[in-house]
């Protein structure tokens, strides 16, 4: 069956062999050559005499550390964890520290007068048509994360009237929440009046009041934190995030909010 399994015994270390997957050339967790092997005999062998020799070879580094720190003491080097920020490959369109050309296009860009203080901060928030309330239970935390944030029931009105009118009312930014069968699923964030438009998709979601021993949201400017933002559109996409807090942050946080995705990662920490 789709779950069915194959043990096998060596001594009394006992391994998981075969899955019903693997009579589709596939192993669980395991090498994509062996995919080829349509043997499960074979494929099985394989897969074990590779597994064996991964074990050895670590217990050879694990070998050859500990000798570096019987030698070295606290000088001996550590190991470099394998994430996906060392692993991840070098990008062309990184952008370093001091580079003239982005300060430049800083300068000039949507986003200089927000960061310049002289246009703070005023955010829209509102819906796709016909939410549900357990998006709007979601927007009442998002309206109180953010200062200068408000919340506007859309309706039936397009997007482009919306727009139109949030810029009359001069403000800052437009977030329109979208949901799929009754669960927030996405943002679209506008910066106007001109843009650029961003869209974000929200894979998780948990709600504070539902954090065991959360703490309580005080008044003060929250302090917005951009992780590996490091390429051409990183750091364009880090400077639109910037554009929902004030640029003057009151440094005194411990309560923690994070949107992140596996390299770059944006935290706005409320402070308290």
């Amino acid at each position: 069956g789709a779950g069915a399994r194959i043990v096998a015994a060596s001594g009394e270390r006992w391994t998981l062999l075969v899955t019903s997957d693997m009579g589709k050339g596939k192993i669980r967790g395991g090498n994509a050559k062996l995919q080829g092997i349509k043997n499960k005999v074979k494929r099985v062998e394989i897969y074990q005499k590779m597994k064996k020799e991964t074990e050895k070879d670590q217990r050879k580094q694990r070998r050859i550390r500990q000798k570096e720190v019987e030698a070295l003491g606290e000088e001996a080097p550590r190991p470099v964890q394998r994430t996906l920020e060392s692993t991840r490959e070098a990008d062309d369109t990184f952008v370093g520290t001091g580079d003239d050309e982005v300060a430049g296009e800083d300068s000039l860009d949507e986003f200089a007068s927000h960061f310049v203080g002289a246009s703070p901060p005023r955010v829209l928030v509102t819906t796709s048509r016909y939410p549900s309330d357990k998006l709007l239970s979601f927007l009442e935390v998002v309206v109180d994360l953010f200062p200068n944030c408000e919340y506007r029931k859309r309706g039936a009105v397009p997007v482009k009237q919306v727009v139109q009118a949030a810029c009359k009312r001069d403000f800052t930014l437009l977030l329109v929440f979208t949901e799929k069968a009754k669960a927030c699923h996405g943002l679209w964030m506008v910066k106007l009046p001109h843009g650029p438009t961003a869209r974000f998709k929200l894979t998780n979601l948990v709600m504070p009041q539902t954090i065991s021993g959360h703490g309580r949201k005080t008044g003060h400017r929250p302090e917005l934190i951009l992780n590996n933002f490091n390429t051409r559109l990183g750091h364009r996409v880090g400077r639109l995030l910037g554009c929902l807090v004030p640029h003057d942050p009151q440094f005194r946080g411990r309560q923690v909010h994070k949107s992140a995705t596996p390299i770059p990662t944006a935290v706005a920490r409320c402070c308290m």
